[in-house]
């Protein structure tokens, strides 16, 4: 993918507006697509190529690239060089898959510690900054190599072929993007409407029903966080209006970054009369994943995408593709089962032990707004100087955010690092030393008392 390309998938809803020159792109198969075509095209070679394979010829594909990329972290990363030499590791002693144990689970926290420069590898040429607020509340800035939109998007149409879903039906979509300037806007890179989660239900159901009437007789998929799509599912089934429109515009309904618990799926299914489909990812691209049966809630990670692990019930994956900023043998964060009675910790398919949270605040005017949406979807660029985040909210319209800094210097400058705008919250900012846990130690997004020896750095008032 090139810098272009990169630009115009982060501004394209500002530049690029019109649905009619979508419909023309949209024709244009993704294997043709400049910036991203070789990528994508090497990708879907890889992902049929393993398909042909046997369980241990995957294996042995998956462990030279576990090695190439372990490799090439030891010679170009200053972190992981001094990781694995600390250590006294040789990479020579890797002779089978099962040997990568011997490689030290890596943390976010260990990377947030050793900061961008010292982790990514400095001569790739094409590497791209992002960030995550990570659904702990965990943030970290990294950078991906400029290849990570093919690879992924060959991936998702794989997806999608397994699933019965055209790779190009236009996407309607309900996240926590932050840079709307009106109710609802059009995607022509991504072909996708994106409609202002931060609104009222109301109004996003009459967003929906616009584009509908704006392209008619034109199938649609549904793509965002579960909690989201179930609202405005549920406030059409409540009005007894508008449900056969929808039943025959809608063709599948992808949900990701939330658990869907069953009864929301089974809601959003018979009302729509179209099926759910689940998938995992995640924004560090180590680890990409299908639920394998419907409602099973098991899921089967690409084999190509990277090598999946399960390390104390933890998801532990290797990214084969990210040469600027090597995830090798990196913790998620996220707690699962195991499916088979394998004692290796390698996995090819697993289970959520938990779901990742819906928890939600409420605006001025008592609306939802999804965490997931309002702090991981906005990607702020506070998340470059905290190691977590915390939200409290004691009355609608107001929250408090409790922030652990990477620096004891003055954090002022922090508030202006933090963008609700198009939300109608007040909030607050404090620093602390740590962040409140769980009995277990996990940290929450979500608190319900304030943490101890607070700092006040400053706050941002609507009128």
């Amino acid at each position: 993918m090139s810098k272009l390309a990169f630009y115009l998938k982060n501004n394209s809803r500002r530049v690029l507006r019109s649905p009619l020159l979508g419909n023309i792109l949209k024709r244009v198969p993704y294997s043709l697509r400049p910036g991203i075509a070789k990528s994508y095209r090497e990708e879907v070679r890889r992902i049929y190529f393993l398909d042909k394979l046997t369980a241990n010829e995957v294996g042995h594909w998956q462990l030279s690239e576990a090695k190439k990329i372990a490799s090439y972290a030891l010679q170009h990363s200053k972190f992981y060089g001094e990781l694995y030499k600390s250590k006294g590791l040789s990479l020579d002693t890797i002779e089978r898959l099962k040997d990568i144990r011997g490689l030290p689970v890596v943390t976010k926290s260990m990377l947030q510690d050793a900061s961008l420069n010292r982790v990514g590898c400095k001569n790739v040429r094409s590497a791209l900054s992002v960030n995550t607020g990570g659904t702990s509340g965990t943030p970290l800035s990294f950078s991906i190599s400029s290849n990570q939109l093919g690879v992924e998007w060959a991936n998702l149409h794989y997806f999608f072929k397994r699933w019965g879903l055209k790779w190009n039906t236009t996407r309607i979509c309900f996240v926590g993007q932050v840079n709307l300037s009106n109710d609802v806007e059009y995607d022509v890179i991504r072909d996708a409407y994106f409609i202002n989660t931060y609104k009222s239900i109301g109004q996003q159901v009459e967003c929906l029903l616009e584009i509908f009437k704006l392209n008619p007789n034109q199938m649609f998929i549904l793509h965002g966080y579960p909690s989201l799509i179930h609202e405005v599912v549920t406030e059409i089934r409540n009005a007894h209006q508008y449900i056969d429109i929808l039943r025959n515009r809608v063709s599948g309904v992808l949900l990701c970054s939330e658990f869907a618990p069953p009864h929301i799926r089974y809601e959003i299914e018979s009302t729509l009369g179209s099926r759910c489909f689940c998938f995992y990812g995640h924004s560090e691209r180590a680890c990409i994943a299908q639920e394998v049966e419907k409602n099973s809630y098991e899921y089967k990670a690409s084999s190509s995408y990277g090598l999946t692990e399960c390390v104390e019930n933890e998801l532990v994956a290797t990214s084969f593709h990210n040469y600027a900023f090597p995830f090798i043998r990196y913790c998620t964060g996220d707690r699962i089962r195991r499916v088979s009675e394998s004692q290796s910790t390698l996995i090819d398919s697993f289970m959520f032990d938990e779901g990742r949270a819906s928890e939600y605040v409420l605006d001025k005017d008592n609306n939802k707004i999804q965490l997931t949406a309002l702090i991981f979807g906005r990607h702020h660029r506070i998340f470059e100087d905290v190691h977590s985040i915390q939200v409290m909210q004691d009355m609608p319209g107001s929250i408090f955010l409790y922030v652990v800094p990477k620096t004891q210097q003055d954090c002022s400058h922090l508030i202006k690092k933090i963008d609700f705008s198009n939300v109608d919250l007040n909030y607050s900012l404090y620093a602390v030393e740590r962040p409140i846990l769980t009995n277990s130690g996990k940290l929450k997004i979500k608190i319900d008392t304030a943490p101890e020896k607070v700092f006040f750095i400053g706050c941002n008032h609507l009128k």
